[in-house]
């Protein structure tokens, strides 16, 4: 009998602590939709997706859309202009006569996901040179979810139509990690077609493990590990057949891009954006077994001088900026550029292009 009674008392507690703990999870989860909401939604306010079907590429952006990104660290708007590109205005077709015009290809730090679109890196190069005086024009065609194959097929096909003098090909490791060689690219766009309403859907995390997350990944040290240990760690093995066979794909692939600018009469810049771990690693002197957060960086610069291409990586400028000021330059939990990673890439590639321009009539 009186075992019985313990068993029921034992029941008894055990349920209360579970109601309990079930009413502390939904108070909170309650309090931070309303005081501290970490929202996953798209709106999209032409009521059409801004991703259209495209027969080789997969998708691109569609001219004149809007729509509205939330995420837990941001909110932004995002565009494209009437010829399809994330910009507000239109580039003047054909170029006027002492312009100087910078094409600018990538992936979704290109396309300026994460900030509203006069924040990115492409419209800051822009705003940077035009008050220094020089007569330009950025064509921002970042897409996203493009690899370097994308990046190069979009570029030949909107080249002649801006007559860029320079062409501006970001490389990042997402790229480098997921990159397939041209003969195989449309093999792999045919199994992974982008769908942007499918990569924009709202998630159904609860607010409260979202925010756990993000305060979880304030940690530079944890944050790095995890980001390794969630798949990255084969792109930065300094030992690893994966990465060396990625890297060499990625070299065909900007040799590609070489050869078609240079017939063109123009200049290929390839900016290299790290991913916040490798910034964080620099940053702060983090050893993990294997890992060189610059070893991508090394082999691609060396191979990029070989082939007299323009190669800049932004790993260094990023990590001491974050060493000194100690302000974030990434959303941790979406893992973009936010706005103050985007401003020190514009500001160090103006700076760049400054020196590119030293011997140009064009001021």
């Amino acid at each position: 009998m009186d075992n019985k009674r313990n068993i029921v008392k034992q029941l008894k507690i055990i349920s209360a602590f579970l109601l309990f703990s079930f009413t502390l999870i939904v108070v909170a989860e309650v309090g931070i939709r309303i005081f501290y909401p970490q929202m996953y939604k798209t709106t999209y306010l032409d009521e059409f997706s801004p991703g259209i079907e495209d027969e080789q590429l997969g998708t691109i952006f569609a001219p004149n859309a809007t729509w509205i990104i939330e995420r837990p660290e941001f909110k932004v708007t995002h565009y494209t202009n009437s010829q399809g590109l994330a910009d507000k205005t239109n580039h003047i077709i054909p170029k006027p006569k002492g312009l100087k015009r910078i094409l600018v290809c990538g992936s979704s730090n290109t396309f300026s996901e994460g900030v509203e679109q006069d924040e990115g890196w492409p419209a800051i190069l822009e705003s940077e040179l035009l008050r220094k005086g020089y007569n330009v024009d950025v064509v921002k065609a970042g897409m996203f979810a493009f690899d370097t194959a994308s990046t190069v097929l979009f570029m030949e096909r909107i080249f002649d139509k801006y007559q860029p003098n320079y062409v501006v090909i970001s490389v990042d490791s997402a790229v480098i990690l997921t990159n397939a060689p041209m003969s195989k690219f449309q093999e792999k766009k045919k199994q992974s077609d982008y769908n942007f309403k499918i990569a924009h859907k709202p998630k159904k995390d609860l607010h409260l493990i979202s925010l756990i997350k993000r305060i979880i990944r304030m940690n530079d040290i944890v944050y790095s590990h995890y980001n390794m240990k969630k798949g990255w760690a084969p792109i930065f093995e300094v030992d690893g057949e994966f990465r060396r066979n990625q890297i060499e794909i990625t070299k065909e692939l900007l040799l590609r891009a070489k050869e078609f600018v240079s017939k063109k009469g123009a200049s290929l810049v390839v900016l290299s954006i790290p991913e916040n771990t490798q910034t964080l690693i620099k940053a702060n002197n983090i050893q993990i077994e294997n890992i060189d957060p610059e070893i991508n960086d090394k082999a691609l610069a060396g191979f990029s001088k070989s082939q007299d291409i323009f190669w800049l990586s932004t790993l260094t400028p990023l990590s001491e900026n974050y060493k000194r000021e100690r302000k974030k330059l990434y959303h941790r939990l979406d893992g973009h550029l936010n706005r103050n990673g985007h401003r020190i890439i514009g500001e160090f590639l103006s700076d760049q292009f400054e020196g590119l321009f030293k011997d140009s009539k064009t001021k």
